[in-house]
């Protein structure tokens, strides 16, 4: 009775392998009707293949993707989203304190420069401007200095 039962749940794993790989199935039947489809065998050996024949369907399941019930499924799917929701979020932080960080360096480096350069160039400007208008001015009084100095010494140089 015992050796019956195991043969029942053997053929039931056998036929939810058939609907996941029937390659596997053909293998996995033609090896139990070989060695294990009989009345007079060892309950170690039929308790034996059925703990493969789980095995097998497990591997079948975790390679196709199917878990072993719609709860567990679903555990599992939520398990993912908020993995993926915590990684999402910690990366985002990280993005907001650099960006953050980057942001307060720009500024800072902005609002320094400008200053320094304003203030260097502020000062240079006007002297500048001042100088070069006196220079302007005396440059506009000598060409008439000069040129009576020039016309003197051409005449002293003629003689």
């Amino acid at each position: 009775s015992e050796k019956e039962s195991f043969r029942k749940k053997c053929l039931d794993l056998l036929e939810q392998i058939k609907e996941i790989n029937e390659e596997k199935h053909q293998e996995l039947n033609k090896m139990f009707h070989q060695g294990y489809d009989k009345l007079n065998i060892q309950r170690k050996k039929i308790m034996g293949l059925h703990g493969q024949l789980v095995n097998e369907l497990n591997i079948l399941k975790n390679n196709a993707g199917i878990v072993g019930s719609p709860r567990q499924a679903a555990k599992k799917v939520i398990e993912q989203v908020k993995d993926s929701a915590k990684l999402v979020q910690k990366s985002a932080e990280e993005i907001g304190k650099a960006s953050k960080k980057m942001a307060n360096q720009m500024v800072a480096e902005i609002s320094h420069k400008p200053a320094k350069k304003a203030i260097k160039k502020a000062a240079p400007k006007s002297v500048k401007k001042e100088d070069s208008k006196k220079a302007k001015k005396s440059v506009e009084k000598m060409p008439s200095k000069v040129k009576r100095t020039k016309t003197a010494a051409k005449k002293t140089s003629k003689k």
